[in-house]
């Protein structure tokens, strides 16, 4: 089990990546057509493809030079990022423009989550920032395959529950008035700050 003030850590910077309204979230929005949920999840586990070996390869090579020093200056990097991240969140929670209209069915929902998550620069930015100060800490408690693959766990169930919600609420034909994700966005935002501002205490003092 992890301690729980790591998992609330995992969960709420995972946020950052997982609710923002970027490609992958607006492609399942638009593709969902009729298979809804199954949609998303399929996505969802496409995205995981993607990004599972990362987390490993990121795991197993920070291990080799994890110190104190090391510790600090991803604790300074992340935290300015998700500080970013806050801010450009604010930004999409206020901004006014529509979501996109359904387009035709991108039929394998599996590879639309592969490659939208390989080829998206900002996922790889997410994880060399504030994914790497979370990895950090994952393996400041403990270096175990076991509490890699937990950790890991948290943080993916995220992006499937909310693609599925995203690809369930598009077949219902919910998510044309986008005014409760815009608050949820300006929401995980405030959370964003506090583990921005927590992360940059670790790194300067």
């Amino acid at each position: 089990m992890l301690p729980a003030a790591l998992a609330a850590e995992i969960v709420g910077v995972t946020a950052s990546g997982a609710f923002s309204p970027g490609p992958l979230t607006l492609s399942v929005l638009a593709s969902s057509g009729r298979s809804g949920a199954r949609y998303g999840a399929l996505a969802a586990l496409g995205h995981m493809l993607a990004e599972l070996p990362l987390y490993f390869l990121l795991g197993l090579g920070l291990l080799r030079f994890l110190s104190d020093s090391v510790l600090r200056a991803l604790s300074t990097v992340g935290g300015a990022a998700l500080l970013l991240y806050a801010v450009l969140s604010v930004r999409a929670s206020l901004s006014k423009s529509s979501l996109p209209q359904r387009l035709e069915v991108v039929r394998n929902p599996v590879l639309l989550g592969f490659s939208l998550t390989a080829l998206n620069p900002y996922f790889l930015a997410w994880w060399m920032t504030a994914g790497l100060k979370l990895i950090a800490d994952i393996l400041a408690y403990s270096s175990t395959l076991g509490v890699l693959t937990t950790a890991y766990l948290m943080h993916v169930w995220m992006d499937f529950l909310w693609l599925s919600l995203v690809a369930w609420l598009a077949k219902e034909g919910s998510l044309r008035a986008p005014t409760a994700a815009r608050y949820l966005q300006f929401a995980l935002a405030l959370v964003l700050v506090y583990y921005g501002v927590c992360f940059l205490r670790e790194g300067l003092t």
